[in-house]
């Protein structure tokens, strides 16, 4: 056989190679959204690829968990293959741990029985951790307790879920391994609100709070009287108490959403006691208590703190404070230094805000009645300046931008607002680098929750996207690539969390785990 010869005979063999390879691709493309910007939004620059981050072609990895009409799908986004479990009285709580799937269920009226079911990403191995009974109803795992609060414990051997009136009073601390139940008993209307592990799972923080019913005859939601920081211990299953109650029980502002939060570092809690705005003195400042020295420092604010978030290294804390005409603007608070530093944007309220993880950013929305104030704003955190990237809806409170997810790189952003002429949501993806910004997404009709969420190295993210079919969609944040999930049951708008495992690491759209 001569030399030519054997160079075309090589050459055939590898077409056929290329073919057949080019036959087997598991997912199909399909053209991304166009990258509409918002009506009047600046800047208008485009999307460019980060120098550190090559677009690559969209190539989903993991297996997806959602759950729909008490019905719970495992999706495996390499071969699309789904698998369905189905449990009766599913509605509303689930959690993945690894390979297993914890589930919550409960009986509605009038047998009020809970239990807790574990089986394995595939449906296998079903076991009852938590038989059927009324003692503990109503159980709730995953939907009032996010994983982000506490839920599992470091070794990710304890759950803890709620039981009790509303989903919200008392505890119940469930070994995984040995099945063993330890209720964690709330006094008469007293209620657990913050929840966290010590590092070495043996000890559980509480902040116990008593729910103020009413003021002068009208019913309130949201208004805590009084307070106090209990501990309890796996080694000794005793509940002591760390510090004492720290309210006294006048007529409180009731704008408040957070009342505790613990730092990244598990070391310091914020206590956020609720006050009255309208009075010339503040009743009660806000605590920080440290769990090393056991010592309580306030902070001075002149209003009520009604938001705040943690920076990711637990030096500062980003905080809006609501004053006595019921504006409220952005500060951020220096532990160290007990410096707190107003964002100069003066809007009528400050919305929603969320820290980047590199610590570079905080991007948050203002709503205000009057004037172009009404936007989303990029804070740059080491000089303090804030410019707004695209304007908000002006319908109402309801539909300004919020639900901000930032990539685990921190230059790029996920974030939702509504319209009312669509009577849905608009998903959109901010490049906080450039400041440019991309349409993602529309959904239609009441469906409200896109569920976005990141891959580990912020190349892509991975979203529910909008009708006719509410569809699992994986879009490449660089390059705008993007393809479409087959799922065997269509997404409920209002479905709870959904679950993403990869490399027995999980994902949630309610947080990471």
């Amino acid at each position: 056989m001569n030399q030519q010869t054997v160079q075309t005979a090589l050459k055939l063999f590898l077409l056929t190679i290329f073919a057949l390879t080019s036959s087997c691709a598991p997912l199909t493309a399909v053209p991304s959204p166009t990258a509409t910007p918002a009506p009047s939004q600046t800047p208008t620059a485009t999307v460019t690829p980060s120098p550190t981050n090559t677009p690559e072609p969209v190539y989903p990895k993991g297996t997806l968990v959602y759950l729909t009409s008490g019905k719970i799908t495992t999706l495996n986004l390499q071969s699309q293959e789904a698998k369905t479990i189905f449990t009766t009285h599913a509605l509303n709580s689930t959690f993945v741990v690894g390979n297993s799937i914890y589930i919550a269920s409960f009986t509605n009226y009038p047998t009020h029985h809970s239990e807790m079911i574990k089986t394995n990403l595939d449906g296998t191995n079903i076991e009852q951790l938590l038989p059927s009974n009324n003692k503990y109803w109503s159980l709730d795992c995953g939907g009032m307790l996010r994983p982000n609060s506490g839920m599992l414990s470091p070794n990710k051997k304890f759950l803890l879920c709620y039981y009790g009136d509303n989903n919200a009073g008392s505890i119940l601390v469930i070994d995984t391994e040995t099945k063993s139940i330890r209720p964690i008993q709330a006094q008469d209307n007293h209620s657990f609100q913050t929840i966290s592990w010590s590092s070495n799972s043996q000890k559980v923080y509480l902040l116990d709070t008593v729910k103020v019913l009413e003021v002068m005859g009208v019913p309130v939601v949201g208004i805590h009287d009084k307070g106090r920081l209990l501990e309890f211990s796996l080694e000794t299953n005793k509940l002591s108490e760390l510090l004492p109650e720290i309210s006294n029980p006048d007529v409180r502002w009731s704008d408040q959403d957070q009342i505790a939060g613990w730092s990244p570092n598990g070391i310091n809690l914020l206590i956020n006691l609720a006050c009255d705005s309208k009075s010339v003195d503040i009743i009660d400042h806000p605590y920080i208590f440290n769990t090393d020295d056991k010592t309580t420092t306030p902070i001075k604010v002149d209003g009520c703190i009604s938001r705040f978030e943690w920076s990711p290294d637990s030096t500062k804390i980003a905080l809006t404070i609501f004053d006595k005409n019921a504006h409220s603007d952005l500060f951020i608070y220096d532990i160290a230094s007990q410096n707190l530093l107003k964002i100069p944007v003066n809007g009528q309220q400050v919305f929603s805000f969320a820290w980047s993880p590199n610590q570079k950013y905080i991007l948050f929305s203002i709503w205000t009645f009057q004037d172009n104030r009404n936007g989303v704003y990029l804070l740059n955190v080491s000089d303090g300046s804030a410019v707004q990237v695209m304007p908000n809806a002006k319908y109402s409170y309801s539909y300004q931008a919020n639900d901000f997810i930032w990539s685990p790189t921190g230059d790029m952003v996920l974030f939702m607002q509504g319209k009312q002429e669509l009577d849905g949501q608009e998903l959109y993806l901010l490049n906080a680098d450039t400041k440019s910004i991309t349409l993602v997404e529309r959904q239609f009709m009441g469906a409200w929750y896109f569920h976005q969420m990141w891959s580990p190295d912020g190349n892509y993210f991975i979203f529910v996207g909008g009708g006719p079919t509410r569809i699992f969609k994986i879009q490449n944040a660089y390059s705008g690539e993007q393809i479409e999930v087959k799922v065997p049951d269509e997404i409920d708008a209002f479905a709870p969390d959904i679950y993403w495992i990869i490399n027995n690491s999980v994902y949630s759209s309610g947080g990471p785990n």
